[in-house]
């Protein structure tokens, strides 16, 4: 029997209402099965517009996470960006389609547990933006379903360079991560199509267009985008992942 949910992304670029309001509007029209936005408010994130205008997309779940982690170092890889600490993560799913009960974490990923050891190049990645990530229970299929939301660092002082150190660090993590699960990576990856396609080619299918895309470890289907003139070079980006 196959199996689907459709997943939506954007990197919403701060907390305008009209913003909130195209968001709403597409949610409205593609009814998706769990929404991630990157660039979303930090600070008091219940206060904000766009969670306030989440209350018109019916029966969501809502999840947070800050973009870069708190305490220490919390800025570096991309220092020239302009705002380091004040962006979050926000993730909605249908109560409807996956558990509630327990309400799963939006978190970020651990780089820690996958350097090989002293010395391990990858080390200088630990205070760039990491993905965050979440485990839901699919009602349906009892399937686990591994979602990624990532606003991916660039490279580069000053200037925006694909990081593929970034990409190839995260894509081998992934792989470990989505191991026996429908996993999904849902974002803005600061990458173009053909980038994406290449670094994560081994397991996940992908689908975008410029900066933000969907990839699953299973398969992908109908994507597709919106391009919205208030978020300047960012898409609404839609797709079906599909699984038995």
């Amino acid at each position: 029997m196959a199996y689907s949910i459709k997943v939506l992304t954007w990197n919403i670029c701060g907390d305008k209402q009209a913003r909130a309001d195209v968001a709403d509007d597409v949610v409205g029209k593609e009814k998706p099965d769990i929404i991630v936005f990157q660039e979303a408010r930090k600070t008091n994130p219940l206060l904000s517009n766009l969670y306030n205008t989440s209350k018109n997309f019916g029966n969501y779940e809502f999840l947070v996470a800050n973009e870069y982690q708190q305490g220490g170092i919390n800025y570096g890889g991309q220092n020239y960006y302009p705002d380091t600490t004040g962006k979050a993560y926000y993730a909605f799913y249908e109560k409807t389609v996956f558990a509630n009960n327990p309400k799963p974490a939006l978190t970020l990923v651990d780089y820690t547990k996958y350097l090989t050891g002293k010395g391990d190049s990858n080390a200088d990645l630990l205070t760039t933006r990491r993905p965050a990530h979440a485990e839901f229970k699919h009602k349906a299929s009892g399937h686990a379903v591994l979602l990624f939301t990532w606003h991916a660092p660039l490279s580069g002082a000053g200037g925006g360079v694909f990081n593929q150190a970034a990409h190839s660090f995260f894509a081998t993590i992934a792989d470990i991560m989505a191991k026996n699960k429908v996993a999904v990576i849902a974002g803005d990856m600061n990458a173009s199509s053909k980038q994406v396609a290449k670094t994560y080619s081994n397991v996940w299918e992908t689908g975008g267009n410029k900066l933000d895309h969907v990839l699953t470890n299973v398969t992908l289907k109908d994507s597709t985008w919106y391009d919205d003139a208030k978020s300047d070079v960012h898409y609404l980006h839609v797709a079906t992942v599909e699984w038995t």
